[in-house]
């Protein structure tokens, strides 16, 4: 689906907190976009191995970051409410923004529609950080390049990029 998860790329835009009545929890700190993400080339394009490896031994070294075995590393940026946490196999209901380490902004719910996807038809980043949310919760991931687009990369996602998202979890389905 590539929703724009997929496929929009970097273009620095107006933002926008969630807590507009766009869907996401008031207050949040979530940053969603008011305006569709245009298609652009990204920046990231010169990102280098040792670039990524740099980031993530930095991110590595902030407070509450923790790392999984695979290596994907997150944080709590707010605790939600919900009991529950998705499935692989569930689709979920959630506000995100994606950037490249650069930071330059790659794609981004809309605040008036949070993007709705099956979690099993999106990147193994996202399938293996989502699940250890709760609805309501929000949270930082950075996604080294092989849980995310690989060393070929995709569509405007150059190869070998880790990516950082900041989710909020809204619903599940």
């Amino acid at each position: 689906m590539f929703r724009r998860l997929m496929f929009a790329a970097a273009l620095p835009i107006a933002l926008a907190a969630c807590s507009d009545g766009g869907g996401g929890a008031a207050g949040s700190g979530l940053v969603c976009v008011k305006e569709p993400v245009p298609e652009k080339t990204p920046a990231a394009a010169g990102i280098t191995d040792e670039k990524n490896a740099a980031f993530l031994a930095d991110y590595d070294a902030k407070s509450g970051v923790t790392k999984t075995a695979s290596g994907l590393r997150y944080r709590v940026v707010q605790a939600g409410s919900g009991s529950r946490s998705p499935k692989v196999s569930d689709t979920v209901v959630a506000h995100y923004r994606g950037s490249f380490i650069d930071g330059t902004m790659f794609d981004a719910s809309n605040c008036a529609e949070p993007a709705e996807f099956p979690l099993n038809a999106l990147i193994k980043g996202w399938q293996e950080g989502i699940p250890l949310m709760k609805e309501g919760d929000v949270y930082e991931f950075a996604i080294p390049y092989d849980l995310a687009y690989g060393a070929n990369g995709r569509g405007p996602i150059p190869p070998r990029q880790t990516l950082l998202f900041q989710v909020e979890l809204i619903k599940i389905k």
